[in-house]
């Protein structure tokens, strides 16, 4: 690849960036107005968990209701009961013939569950305490749902709490489902919530389970991370209904401290779109178990408030999605940014035709959501590439407009995600963005294979014995890189350790937002350096010290800063401004870790080599005597003739070979 020096951004190229930025921005907007309309979170709380503090505190159901609502709690969580736990708690027993024994009043509302569960059974209720039941097995009869306890519905509603009904799903017709949720809604239901390890009608009846919620006025809760088989698939039917829930379990909650359970709470609900939260007691001893619990309810109301959200019912979400051809238009663009990418790297001729058209057509079908995660992922790629091109055209200038200007580049293809992918789907995690780890470590790597054949001669690196410094740095590499992509991805990363814990538990603090801490402390510093290096040497004519490696590692580094920022605006389920926010402080910390950085190392500030002066290049014979250039061609000239003959080659209008 020969290589032209300096690089011009072209006029078409900024022209594609900016019309990302503003379709981007747009699509944006949409999203923001949504979620600035949906800043209530629900505060729930378990009857179990309430009805045994009552009792311990020596007060009734209700009224512990009414102590907690004073903290801020919404909902309460009511779970379905079966015949089977009635047999457990003596309510319930079986005579001769399949008769059932029960408590006098309790007889229709047994009748109704079996029913509802085996519609052609021809139980009854023959006298008061006994249910004839011919025909259903008792093995049979042990699952039955009862629905809830209507006393303790009304006990909530009443109190001006909602209702969450925590249902399982058993053997089922469509019929029986529908007749499920109705039974829930009377008593005064406005969310179910899954019970066990399967959503109600899971695999072939989901589709009535989200009608018949629809038509009953409720809403499905999803709770966050928990492995139930049918959520992804409720949630990617009835997106318009879903509430997302986040809790702690118990094992979780015996390794924290009650700020680290606060700020859990309160990330959830800013960060990841969560509108329920289920609040439970961090500890079951006290003096007043009841009023403890109260006052941890209201640590976690004050701790989301602060975040500037409102405590209030939860509701789903709007759709934020634009008209069509909006997605139409942000799809050219996105396109373009994507040729932009490609032709500063030297794609030229038939090639770049057959892309143009290509790109273009698939542009155009972002009128449809089926080719918006494929735009996506190409934008993605493809600006932290174009943003190191970018920053290459700015050299010259000051080392912060530089680093701004690929920071700023990097940003446009983040927005070119989040205008592709607005949608509500993604906004509930029913859809996720497509290829992050590809999205992550394609520039990476390309930024660096890039990079070392563009200065160094691989020929001589590849017969150099290797260096003990050489060697542990490719296995700290490896081993970052496994770590990376270990802790990149939608769901459950790896493990972060308590240091990094309490390292962002500070950023949190000190910061407007946190950032994301493999930019500030790795990505953005190794880009300013690496930048600030760069600029000092194309001073020489593009040709590095024998050393150049460093500078291609430390491009590659960098590039870990720009697909992370590229990348936080692939989560949609994150607020928008949150995203931007995110990004602006952390542009700002990291770069100015990397100007400190730079100032420390001599190199970026002291001449290229052996005396001659920064801003002069290296005279011929010195450059291919330290290997810092092939040895020129008799008939080309001198090294800096040649180097001159290659700027010529760039018009005015910007025309290269990258």
């Amino acid at each position: 690849m020969r290589v032209v020096t300096p690089l011009e951004f072209r006029r078409w190229w900024l022209l594609a960036v900016g019309s990302v930025a503003v379709l981007g921005l747009v699509g944006g907007g949409l999203r923001w107005r949504a979620e600035a309309r949906n800043r209530a979170v629900s505060l729930a709380v378990e009857e179990p968990v309430v009805t045994q503090m009552a009792a311990a505190s020596g007060v009734g159901f209700q009224q512990a209701l009414g102590v907690l609502k004073a903290q801020g709690v919404q909902a309460v969580v009511l779970e379905e009961e079966t015949l089977q736990g009635w047999i457990s708690t003596d309510r319930l027993g079986f005579g001769e013939g399949g008769t059932i024994v029960c408590w006098p009043g309790a007889e229709e509302r047994i009748v109704r569950a079996i029913r509802i569960r085996f519609p052609h059974s021809p139980v009854k209720a023959v006298e008061p305490g006994v249910v004839s039941n011919p025909g259903v097995p008792v093995e049979a009869l042990r699952t039955v749902s009862l629905g809830l306890d209507a006393k303790k519905a009304k006990a909530v509603w009443s109190s001006g709490l909602t209702v969450v009904w925590r249902g399982s799903n058993a053997p089922m017709s469509a019929d029986s489902v529908r007749a499920t949720i109705a039974w829930a809604r009377e008593l005064g239901a406005k969310a179910y919530l899954p019970l066990g390890d399967k959503v109600l009608g899971h695999r072939a009846l989901l589709a009535e389970t989200a009608d018949a919620l629809r038509q009953a006025g409720m809403a499905y809760v999803s709770p966050e991370f928990a492995k139930i088989a049918g959520d992804s698939a409720m949630v990617a039917k009835a997106p318009d209904i879903v509430v997302r829930l986040h809790t702690a379990q118990g094992a979780e909650m015996d390794k924290m401290t009650e700020r680290e359970y606060l700020e859990r709470f309160a990330r959830a609900a800013s960060e990841r779109g969560i509108r329920m939260l289920l609040v439970r007691p961090m500890s079951d001893a006290g003096a007043t178990p009841l009023d403890e619990f109260a006052r941890l309810v209201g640590r976690v109301a004050r701790a989301v408030r602060s975040e500037g959200l409102a405590l209030g019912p939860a509701k789903p979400y709007e759709d934020p999605a634009g008209p069509a051809w909006l997605f139409a238009l942000t799809g050219l663009a996105v396109a373009a940014l994507v040729l932009a990418a490609a032709e500063s790297y030297g794609l030229g001729g038939g090639a770049f035709s057959v892309g143009a058209a290509a790109l273009g057509l698939l542009g155009l079908a972002c009128w449809s959501p089926g080719a918006r995660p494929l735009l996506a992922l190409a934008g993605a790629i493809a600006a932290p590439l174009l943003a190191l091109r970018a920053a290459e055209a700015a050299l010259g200038r000051r080392p912060w407009v530089v680093y701004l200007v690929a920071c700023g580049v990097s940003l446009v293809g983040g927005l070119a995600v989040a205008g592709l992918l607005n949608g509500l789907p993604y906004m509930v995690r029913a859809e996720q963005f497509l290829g992050v780890k590809a999205a992550h470590f394609f520039p990476i790597a390309i930024v660096g294979v890039w990079s070392f054949a563009r200065w160094c001669d691989w020929r001589q690196a590849l017969v150099r014995p290797v260096l003990w410094t050489q060697a542990l740095l490719g296995v700290a590499l490896l081993g970052a890189v496994a770590f990376m992509l270990m802790r990149t991805g939608n769901d459950n990363p790896g493990a972060v350790s308590g240091l990094e814990l309490r390292l962002r538990s500070l950023l949190d603090q000190l910061l407007l937002v946190r950032p994301r801490t493999k930019e500030v402390f790795i990505g953005h510093p190794a880009l300013f350096l690496g930048l600030a290096l760069w600029a000092r040497w194309r001073t020489a004519g593009d040709r590095a010290p024998s050393n150049a490696g460093w500078l291609a590692l430390l491009l590659a580094v960098g590039m870990i800063g720009q697909t992370s920022i590229v990348n936080t605006f692939c989560h949609i389920h994150s607020p928008f401004w949150l995203g931007l926010a995110r990004v602006l402080v952390g542009v700002a910390v990291g770069g100015a870790l990397g100007w400190l950085l730079s100032c420390l190392v001599p190199q970026a500030i002291q001449p290229v080599s052996g005396g001659t002066a920064a801003g002069a290049p290296p005279s011929a014979p010195q450059a291919v005597e330290d290997g810092l250039c092939p040895a020129e061609d008799p008939e080309a000239g001198p090294a800096g003739a040649s180097a001159d003959r290659q700027t010529e080659g760039i018009g005015k209008d910007g025309d290269h070979n990258g």
